[in-house]
């Protein structure tokens, strides 16, 4: 059989260039590798290799060694081999005719043979020269499954080649998102130092102001001011990467009314113009007037089922039941829509069936005064890893300083733990080999245990009850759950709320909770099962269909008193935070790891800074001598 290292040499002459990186004696190394059987090491080196340093030659070179590797890689296993042959002649075929949706399209496909940093590398390499000039839906959909593959470095070359080579390439927020995601999880320099090198090399600083308005808008700072800016916005590609944004993320109630203008101000849509108004007057109650609005969307492509959800919360308003259960059914269990709004759908049927039942939205409900009993009231939590972070320490402290029990399941005892953690194990509630972290559809929150988490706490309060609380609550107040059945809740979007499992009690052998259990085992099966599925949205499926029943549904200020799509104020000046309504009436204090960790801000270290965050965190870790408003006072000191 002739050697891979023979069958490349023509193509390592024609990459011969002593002025350029990689030097082609790489490539022979990995040719060396392969024919070696040092697949790991060849591997390695070919995941090293920009895209945006090789030459056209190097780079049709890369992809061979990538089939080679495969192959002898994969020689025991016919399916594989099989499956790998047909991806590289669908790359070949696209690399050659230009004909490139059908291998990004089949791309995700490949992750659970290859994986996903293979599976993107692979694809880039062969339709990199097609790139360019390529539509912009395309483009985006090549930088999506490149986010989703987690390789950093293939996802900021394609951002700099894009840039570079299609001057009317503009990215939208959430390219931008992605790519400031993995650039914080890399860590050393910051996103925004990273995105000024990148918009240099490519020659593109006439995207800085846009960019900075995405960079407030991900760390969730001074947005209103980055709102003004961006109606000074003149390129009309800007925006309508911009408006396009406003369109599809989710706003606090504070917000809702400076993106709504905002828009208006950038796009000449009418029927997107309509929509931004219907979510106005759902956010300020006008039920008729979103109605109104959102009848003539109903025909329309894309904004129809978001239309449809907004439509279904009126109606429920507005007493029509029987129309406001159809809406929601159309789009749970239709099959054009996204996951995301099949989730918001359960969440607006969580509402309905309040209201049908009698009761008022949850958002209406006043914070309950659950006793505060003599002993000291327990929380449990769950956590999977070597060590606790500081948003982990922080939390559990704040239980204890306010006069709580808290017991930690666990695997395996980790580092870091605060002195007066009870740790527990995890395993009399599930066994070890249960565990599984999020897969590719979860995006942003691939790798993460979040979802393993859930199905942990309805087996842990189903099991042995009581009350579950997340390792990123902060406790603000003391009460006791013992014996109360409960959920809290969240913003989700102005004027929408849904439940958030963050904390949630119930005693031993809860039948919601079963139920919980046993249909998220049943959900688990689906692969392709995103983040958010055995969590809020189930919980919210099972409260609009069964109806809350014993349960006490909190309003969001009792645990998100700052809900997610605000957190970055937490950096915000100490006094301006801690002197804030929000927190007055609240009872504990949601982080949002998850949240925390896609704006930026990272999790590894704690924050540092004069900010409410940093600095509640240093007072206490100093603090001690327990008390049942020990964290407030800390607060107010």
């Amino acid at each position: 059989m002739l050697s891979i290292l023979k069958s490349v040499t023509p193509w390592l002459r024609k990459a011969q260039n002593p002025l350029r990186k990689p030097d082609p004696s790489v490539l022979v190394q990995v040719a060396k590798q392969v024919d070696g059987g040092e697949f790991e090491a060849a591997q390695a080196e070919l995941l090293s290799l920009r895209p945006t340093r090789l030459k056209d030659v190097e780079r049709r070179l890369t992809l061979v060694l990538w089939m080679k590797l495969w192959r002898e890689r994969f020689r025991e296993d016919t399916a594989a081999l099989d499956q790998t042959q047909h991806w590289f002649d669908r790359l070949e075929t696209s690399r050659q005719s230009g004909d490139i949706w059908p291998s990004i399209a089949t791309c995700e496909a490949q992750f659970d043979t290859i994986g996903g940093q293979e599976a993107t590398r692979s694809l880039v390499l062969a339709i990199w020269n097609w790139l360019p000039d390529t539509d912009y839906g395309l483009q985006y959909a090549v930088l999506s499954k490149c986010f989703l593959g987690g390789d950093t470095a293939l996802l900021e070359d394609l951002f700099e080649h894009l840039l570079k080579d299609d001057r009317g390439f503009v990215p939208d927020y959430w390219q931008y998102q992605t790519l400031a995601r993995r650039w914080s999880e890399l860590g050393g320099a910051r996103p925004e130092a990273r995105v000024a090198d990148l918009l240099e090399r490519a020659e593109r600083e006439e995207l800085t102001d846009l960019f900075d308005i995405y960079r407030c808008m991900l760390r969730q700072t001074d947005v209103a001011g980055a709102f003004e800016r961006a109606a000074d916005l003149t390129d009309p590609v800007e925006r309508e990467r911009l408006a396009g944004s406003l369109l599809g993320a989710s706003q606090p109630n504070a917000l809702i009314e400076a993106a709504v203008a905002l828009h208006a101000k950038l796009s000449e849509e009418r029927d997107e113009l309509d929509f931004m108004q219907a979510r106005l007057a759902i956010a300020q109650l006008r039920w008729e007037d979103a109605l109104a609005l959102t009848g003539p969307l109903l025909d329309h492509r894309e904004l129809r089922d978001q239309a449809v959800c907004l439509r279904a919360l009126a109606l429920a308003h507005l007493g029509d039941h029987d129309n406001a259960r159809a809406a929601v059914e159309h789009v749970r269990f239709g099959q054009r829509a996204p996951w995301f709004l099949k989730g918001r759908a359960a969440m607006i049927g969580m509402t309905r069936r309040l209201l049908e039942d009698g009761g008022q939205p949850v958002e209406a409900l006043a914070s309950p005064a659950l006793a505060v009993r003599q002993g000291l009231p327990m929380a449990q939590a769950l956590w999977i890893g070597p060590r606790l972070r500081w948003i982990e320490e922080l939390s559990m402290k704040s239980y204890l300083l306010n006069g709580w029990r808290y017991k930690l399941y666990v695997y395996d005892p980790p580092e870091n733990v605060p002195e007066g953690v009870e740790l527990a194990d995890a395993a009399s509630i599930l066994p070890r080999d249960m565990v599984f972290t999020e897969g590719d559809s979860s995006g942003a929150h691939k790798g993460s245990l979040g979802a393993f988490s859930d199905l942990f706490r309805y087996a842990l309060i189903h099991k042995r009850g009581g009350m579950w609380t997340d390792t990123d609550v902060v406790n603000l107040r003391r009460f006791d759950p013992d014996g109360v059945r409960m959920i809290a809740s969240e913003w989700t979007d102005a004027g929408l709320v849904g439940p958030n499992g963050a904390m949630m009690a119930a005693p031993a052998g809860d039948p919601l909770q079963r139920l919980a259990l046993e249909t998220a085992q049943e959900l688990l099966r689906d692969s392709t099962l995103h983040f958010a599925r055995i969590g809020p949205e189930l919980l919210a499926e099972l409260l609009g269909d069964l109806g809350a029943g014993s349960y006490r549904l909190l309003p969001p200020q009792f645990l998100n008193p700052i809900g997610w799509m605000e957190v970055g104020r937490l950096m915000e000046p100490y006094e301006a935070v801690r002197a804030s309504q929000s927190l007055d009436h609240a009872h504990n204090l949601h982080l949002y790891t998850e949240t925390w960790r896609t704006i930026g801000l990272g999790v590894n270290a704690p924050p540092e800074g004069a900010g409410f965050l940093p600095t509640l965190y240093r007072r206490m870790m100093e603090a001690d001598r327990p008390g049942p408003d020990r964290v407030r006072e800390i607060i107010a000191a």
